[in-house]
């Protein structure tokens, strides 16, 4: 509530719907629109995904100026409107690290692929996925059964601890 402080006490609201009616305890104030509007279900997150697009989790160290680029993707089933389900990492991180959500950004997916075009493949991989590569100048692979395989269905080889 938006209230107009005088030197000697409070006297009017100036953000209700009594518009500036003397502040007592026989009017029941009401906070004005927005601040009590009821939202729609997923109202925010499509807003959100208006203003941001489809976002992605991302690890903080793939993220900045002396950021490591993208080596590792799994996509799983999104959680609301405005996520992808892309969760996207270097593959250098501990367990440790890749644990704590903490450790993991949502970044806007698009700004992703516009300042690494190796991850363009990603807006048309189904839900499910899990990529993999080891350097930025090969293709991406798939991982199936704990196996590394390339876009032909053969294993190319087996996943590292």
């Amino acid at each position: 509530m938006l209230l107009q402080w005088t030197r000697r006490r409070l006297s009017v609201c100036n953000g209700c719907a009594w518009g500036g009616a003397p502040l007592s305890g026989r009017v029941r104030h009401k906070t004005m629109w927005p601040f009590q509007k009821p939202r729609k279900d997923g109202e925010l997150d499509k807003k959100r995904r208006e203003a941001f697009g489809l976002l992605a989790a991302v690890s903080s160290m793939c993220i900045g100026p002396d950021r490591l680029p993208v080596m590792h993707g799994v996509r799983e089933k999104p959680n609301n409107v405005s996520d992808s389900g892309w969760i996207l990492a270097s593959g250098r991180e501990s367990k440790k690290f890749a644990a704590d959500p903490g450790n993991y950004k949502l970044v806007p997916l698009e700004r992703m692929l516009e300042t690494d075009d190796t991850l363009a493949p990603l807006r048309e991989l189904p839900l499910g996925t899990e990529i993999t590569r080891l350097n930025t100048s090969e293709p991406w692979r798939f991982i199936v059964n704990d196996q590394v395989v390339d876009e032909d269905g053969k294993i190319v080889g087996g996943l590292r601890e």
